[in-house]
């Protein structure tokens, strides 16, 4: 070990990455004169001499480096540049020394992030200042297009945010993500600050967040239920196309979601998929929904689906019946033709094949490729208990007959099966 330490002493750039940590001028100067190297990396901790320099807060060693000629701009393994690295230490003397020699104030470490976005991420008021003083942009922009206020927006303190603010920085930006600086808020008081200076609830760029959806999917109700009261509109949808409400409702917040009803929220807005809030409360079994929004239960979903369908898809059976005490139509057919009584096949639920059976579903109705659900339930090898429900209703797989019309019809009678004539007439598949 004794012998380690000698030789590592005895190396230049040894010598000068140890002086520089402690600060020593006299060190360092005399390790430049043994050959050290300005830029070599001490590779245990990724800093070269400069990094080592700002990390001990010494001005006189950062003024010396800079003097010989050290390249300000050098990254540690961090991805910092030397500027950055001061702004996250605190050290506005050492920052200030670095800008006069020769550091940029718009050059952004490995992320992207010029200082000024740093300063703000740190929350420093001082550095910012000091920043906006050297000539930055108060609305420069760093990494996916963030503004300081947008990175100040995600911090504790409203110190920095209300410096931003008094310096005129934009309230009304976007970043990469259709984020404004509203949308980065976790904090309430933060969101207050930014209302009060202008940000706007309801602000949105096309095809991005909405600022309800930003603060709801970062878990924090308080924020979305004060946005709300705020005049947030309550009906636009995020980037994926979601209300509010379909988030409250899938999730099961029914405070939440009464809450933007009373507020004109509106379930019947669809997702880009034609999934709309009624399919979403009929999927989740939420009749007092479907009880408050009576006049859309004829909603059908992106694909031709009723309340029916989606009710019996998600096995709500207690929904199912309500539905059907309602009069909905129980052989409608979405746009592949198929009907609930298939889907319930398809999920293999006796108890709803049953009850739609006994509520009049039509058992010879064919989807588009021909099949009906006594086919479905064979080929896709569902219980024999529901093949059993469906044979108790007549239904005959008719093999090698090729007749048709009245021949078929006798045929059919023969076997014992019911025709069409006899249990309604065959669903029409939709164009």
């Amino acid at each position: 070990m004794l012998l380690f330490c000698l030789i590592l002493w005895g190396e230049p750039n040894a010598d000068l990455w140890q002086a520089a940590k402690l600060g020593r001028v006299n060190g360092m100067a005399a390790a430049l004169q043994s050959g050290a190297d300005l830029s070599a990396v001490d590779e245990r901790l990724g800093y070269a001499a400069l990094h080592h320099a700002i990390a001990s807060g010494s001005e006189d060693a950062v003024t010396f480096l800079l003097n010989k000629g050290v390249d300000p701009e050098q990254m540690n393994r961090n991805g910092d540049r030397g500027l950055h690295m001061a702004i996250r230490l605190g050290h506005v003397a050492l920052a200030k020394a670095l800008i006069a020699g020769g550091a940029s104030v718009s050059s952004g470490n490995a992320q992207g992030d010029p200082p000024l976005i740093v300063a703000a991420q740190v929350g420093s008021q001082p550095m910012l200042a000091m920043l906006l003083e050297a000539g930055v942009d108060v609305d420069q922009r760093g990494a996916e297009a963030m503004t300081a206020l947008m990175a100040a927006a995600e911090g504790v303190k409203t110190q920095p945010l209300q410096f931003l603010l008094a310096s005129g920085a934009n309230t009304e930006l976007f970043d990469a993500y259709g984020r404004n600086a509203l949308m980065h808020v976790y904090e309430n008081r933060i969101a207050s600050l930014l209302v009060r200076h202008g940000c706007v609830v309801s602000a949105q760029s096309e095809g991005g967040p909405s600022v309800l959806s930003s603060a709801y999917k970062k878990g924090n109700i308080a924020l979305v239920e004060w946005l709300i009261y705020q005049g947030a509109n309550v009906n636009q949808l995020d980037d994926m196309g979601w209300s509010l409400w379909m988030h409250a409702d899938v999730d099961g917040i029914q405070s939440l979601g009464e809450l933007l009803l009373s507020k004109g929220a509106v379930p019947g807005v669809k997702d880009p998929s034609g999934f709309g809030g009624m399919s979403y409360a009929a999927a989740k079994g939420n009749i007092q929904i479907l009880k408050q929004e009576k006049k859309r239960l004829n909603q059908v979903d992106g694909v031709g689906r009723n309340l029916v369908m989606v009710a019996v898809q998600y096995k709500q059976e207690e929904t199912v019946r309500w539905l059907l005490d309602r009069k909905m139509d129980i052989n409608h057919a979405d746009k592949a033709g198929e009907t609930a009584l298939m889907v319930a096949v398809r999920v293999n639920d006796v108890n709803l094949v049953d009850l739609l059976l006994k509520s009049g579903a039509n058992v010879n109705a064919e989807n588009a490729k021909g099949e009906t659900a006594f086919r479905i339930a064979k080929a896709t090898s569902n219980s024999a208990e529901v093949i059993a429900r469906l044979k108790e209703e007549g239904v005959m797989e008719i093999k090698d007959c090729n007749c048709e019309g009245e021949d078929r019809v006798a045929r059919i009678k023969e076997m014992g099966g019911k025709t069409r004539d006899s249990v309604g007439p065959r669903v029409k598949e939709r164009p």
